[in-house]
């Protein structure tokens, strides 16, 4: 979303309003902005505020860089359209009270953007066209791309902007600063969507972006596949269940999705491999199934994987296998 800001004369550079009144003591009105921070070309709506004057017996004038748009009495909505990138508009609404009293108020608007991307950072396996989920007490890359161009149309370098990051109402300052643009994002507990958002100025504060996004959280998984032992690991084709087992041996592997490790054997992912309940494997992410012949029968083969540091990073397979011999002769025993 984006940007706006200033100042009107030399005079007031810290002041984005100036406002005249002739009667003493008295400011007769108030100008605001809907959006606050409008970016280039986009619809604003301006409102005159007035606890002093009934601003329906006014009359009022609107004008867009000089030029008059809009008068009549009692006209306290406008609607204008802010300019490009690198330009500035100026919006000015002029008012003569019923009583007699004129007032003034000005606002210059210099759009600025600013975008929000967000990587997850969490595993896939190789090969997977897919993006990367965010998962549950997850961790994401956020980049801000900001587009930034001064009066003279250049673009203002990310180094000459300050990058103010919130979570929530909740501000994150040791992500925050001068070139700041990218957060590492690690989910919290409760699990749930958050907002995630930035603000950012110019180091003159003349130009002002703001920009938020939800960082919803998804529930990891994990997949088998065969292991083949002449192509590796098949990632095309996951194993269906049942599965026959109609050859000497099968290796199967299990691959995670969206789980905080860059390995698929990182020691804080825990296999837990069970057959009819029983528990088999050495604790790692592939085993050998053995069928020596002879009499058929079925068993059931169940996976469980946990994070042991993140611990709401868990998830489970299972498959039903039929076979030619005795349950236990699915592992050589």
């Amino acid at each position: 979303m984006t940007t706006r800001t200033l100042f009107i004369t030399a005079t007031f550079l810290l002041s984005p309003f100036i406002a005249t009144a002739q009667l003493p003591g008295v400011d007769l009105g108030n100008l605001t902005i809907s959006p606050q921070n409008p970016g280039p070309n986009q619809l604003v709506t301006a409102k005159l505020n007035s606890n002093v004057t009934d601003l329906n017996r006014a009359d009022i004038t609107w004008s867009v860089n000089g030029q008059t748009v809009q008068n009549g009495k009692g006209m306290k909505v406008f609607t204008f359209t802010a300019g490009n990138l690198g330009t500035r508009t100026t919006l000015e609404v002029m008012m003569v009270s019923s009583e007699g009293y004129p007032w003034t108020q000005s606002i210059t608007l210099s759009p600025a953007k600013v975008d929000l991307l967000v990587e997850a950072l969490s595993y896939t396996p190789p090969f997977y066209r897919g993006k990367a989920y965010f998962p549950y007490q997850g961790q994401a890359r956020v980049v801000a791309v900001p587009s930034f161009v001064d009066e003279n149309g250049k673009q203002i370098p990310p180094e000459r902007l300050v990058f103010k990051w919130k979570e929530g109402e909740r501000n994150l300052v040791d992500s925050s600063g001068a070139g700041r643009n990218i957060l590492i994002y690690k989910g919290s507990i409760p699990i749930r969507s958050k907002g995630v958002s930035v603000e950012v100025t110019s180091l003159d504060q003349q130009y002002v972006a703001e920009k938020t996004i939800n960082v919803t959280p998804t529930e990891p998984k994990i997949v088998l596949y065969e292991d083949d032992p002449e192509y590796g690991v098949l990632y095309n084709r996951a194993l269906s269940n049942p599965l026959s087992l109609n050859k000497e041996q099968l290796a199967i592997a299990a691959a995670p999705y969206y789980f905080n490790t860059s390995a698929i054997g990182n020691i804080s992912l825990k296999y837990e491999w069970n057959l009819n309940g029983t528990p088999v494997g050495n604790g790692e992410n592939s085993l050998v199934l053995h069928n020596p012949g002879g009499g058929g029968g079925t068993a059931s083969l169940s996976l469980q994987l946990s994070n042991t540091v993140d611990y709401f990073q868990f998830a489970s397979a299972s498959l039903n296998i039929n076979f030619g011999t005795a349950a236990r002769s699915l592992f050589g025993l």
